[in-house]
């Protein structure tokens, strides 16, 4: 009967509570199923429903579902502007802009520093805790390593490493997956191979099955093409396909078949070899 009395007001703070405590624990269907709820029960002119958007926008992110999280992301940004707040807004494009960095999607970085359409109010009093530094560090991070500028990346990211501010666990193997990359780049198998083996670490306790498949894959590349380890290779690739059917992925499934097929014609397992690049086929 007590949860019957609640008013509107106290069922939006409420679910959003839930939803916020769900993400920070990593149980993000929990916290999606909060926020959603909330979204409907907070009043959409005020702070609270763009604090459920923005939680359930990052559980999204954090489960890997990016298009979703770049809609919700987006859905925050219009309720601060609607609200006329610079601040929201800057900390709704820069969540938007990672979230679309995800999809590879690069020109919503742009946008990330300041309050669209060149607002010069002065800035109010932000939602919550303000837009955090590293995820702008982040953002500029992974587009240097994109765009070839190795180096400045690779100093971001020491720089996001050594801050006192506390990363997620996925966030941080995101970030060292990403060191791993560029660390293949700039010539250092065994350097790239680390930072691929501590991020699969931190996966295997906060599962994320996009950014899981890809680290299984690029420790096999590495292991195969760039320190020659077959056997090792093999491992990774096998592993690879396991995952890929487990979690449906088609096309990484397709790609652990080619790349197993390559390591066992390299040991002269050729009639298996034939197999598993067969099983590649549409």
């Amino acid at each position: 009967m007590a949860s019957a009395s609640r008013s509107p007001a106290q069922l939006c703070e409420a679910r959003n509570a839930l939803a916020s405590h769900a993400v920070r624990r990593g149980d993000y269907p929990a916290a999606s199923r909060h926020a959603d709820a909330a979204t409907s029960e907070c009043p959409a002119s005020g702070p609270e429903a763009r604090r459920a958007w923005n939680t359930l926008g990052q559980a999204q992110l954090y489960s890997g579902s990016y298009a979703d999280a770049v809609q919700s992301f987006a859905r925050v940004r219009d309720l601060a502007v609607a609200a006329g707040d610079p601040q929201a807004q800057a900390y709704a494009w820069n969540n938007l802009g990672g979230a679309q960095y995800y999809r590879g999607h690069y020109s919503t970085r742009s946008s990330v520093s300041k309050p669209p359409n060149g607002s010069s109010s002065p800035p109010r009093k932000p939602v919550g805790r303000p837009a955090p530094p590293r995820l702008t560090l982040a953002s500029q991070a992974m587009l240097n390593q994109r765009l070839g500028r190795d180096l400045e990346a690779l100093k971001l990211y020491r720089q996001i490493r050594s801050s006192s501010e506390s990363l997620r666990p996925e966030e941080e193997a995101q970030l060292l997956a990403n060191l791993g990359a560029l660390y293949r780049r700039l010539g250092d198998p065994p350097k790239a191979l680390a930072q691929y083996e501590a991020a699969r670490q931190l996966l295997a306790k906060q599962p994320n099955s996009d950014t899981l498949l890809g680290l299984t894959k690029n420790i096999g590349i590495v292991q195969l093409f760039e320190v020659e380890e077959a056997a090792l290779a093999e491992q990774s690739f096998r592993h690879t396909a396991e995952l890929a059917v487990l979690t449906g992925s088609r096309r990484e499934e397709m790609q652990a078949h080619l790349y197993l097929g390559e390591t066992l014609l390299r040991t002269g397992r050729r009639k298996e070899a034939g197999l598993r690049i067969r099983q590649a086929g549409p």
